[in-house]
């Protein structure tokens, strides 16, 4: 139900162009605050049975919106590191960085409005005007009013801009995720405490050609092993994950280095 609820006090918000006023637009970003921590995020319970996955790097946060993963890292990090976050669609980067500036976190969060996937240059999005958290990258066959947005890879970007050492990954791109995975190989070659997460939605992933089975070879021909991530900060496999359909329809899946999953005991399992 709640999963309706916010796009539709979004649509009626939007057409009544009540997000124009600051009052409308914070009381929007805080229901949407308050849904994600409570229904959406699997990051809360993982920092408080593995903090240690968010220590002694920068973190990449992949798919930015409004902030509110980038505001659950900003927690985490320590200084020197920061947090960078990626977003494409303008508008949801002003609110990124109102919402930065109004928990002063500007010191901790890099905002950098750009998409991300395997090259740089630039990459049309297809605006969701109903949603918007579900914004992606077009395919062959874009349905909507599509924009054009900067484009990079995390290898490139990482690579101009000294960000190193990196421990942990967050990729929520809408089905976008393997070419994002392709695009920091040398990332994953190079750093060795690395951990990611990203999320697999079926319908989006085979909208760009790709399945499950395709980005758990990915990580795993790399060294890592995978684990589906539960709100509660619990792993279970993947695979058994996927064919039950996820806690959403989707899931985040989990990949860290080693060919053991972490001990049940530090998961609580």
């Amino acid at each position: 139900m709640l999963t309706r609820l916010l796009p539709a006090a979004f649509r009626v918000l939007r057409l009544g162009r009540l997000l124009r006023f600051p009052l409308f637009e914070r009381l929007y970003l805080a229901a949407l605050f308050a849904y994600k921590r409570y229904h959406e995020d699997s990051f809360a319970g993982l920092a408080k049975r593995w903090p240690e996955l968010f220590r002694g790097g920068h973190i990449l946060d992949v798919g930015g919106n409004v902030g509110y993963t980038a505001s659950v890292f900003a927690e985490l990090v320590e200084p020197p590191f920061v947090v960078h976050t990626f977003e494409p669609e303008p508008v949801n980067v002003a609110r990124l960085r109102k919402v930065l500036a109004r928990r002063e976190l500007d010191q901790r969060v890099v905002p950098v409005q750009a998409a991300v996937g395997d090259r740089c240059g630039e990459i049309e999005l297809v605006l969701n005007e109903s949603h918007p958290g579900d914004h992606r990258i077009a395919t062959d066959r874009p349905v909507g009013r599509a924009i054009t947005v900067p484009l990079l890879s995390l290898d490139e970007y990482a690579m101009r801009n000294g960000v190193r050492p990196i421990v942990f990954v967050k990729i929520d791109v809408q089905g976008f995720e393997l070419a994002v995975s392709r695009g920091m190989e040398g990332i994953l070659a190079s750093q060795p405490r690395i951990a990611v997460a990203f999320e697999f939605d079926e319908s989006a992933a085979l909208a760009y050609g790709w399945d499950l089975e395709t980005i758990l070879t990915f990580y795993e021909k790399r060294g890592f092993s995978l684990h589906a991530l539960h709100r509660s900060g619990i792993l279970s496999d993947p695979r058994r994950a996927s064919r039950s359909g996820g806690e959403r329809g989707y899931f985040d899946i989990l990949a860290v280095r080693g060919e053991s999953p972490p001990s049940r005991t530090q998961f609580g399992e």
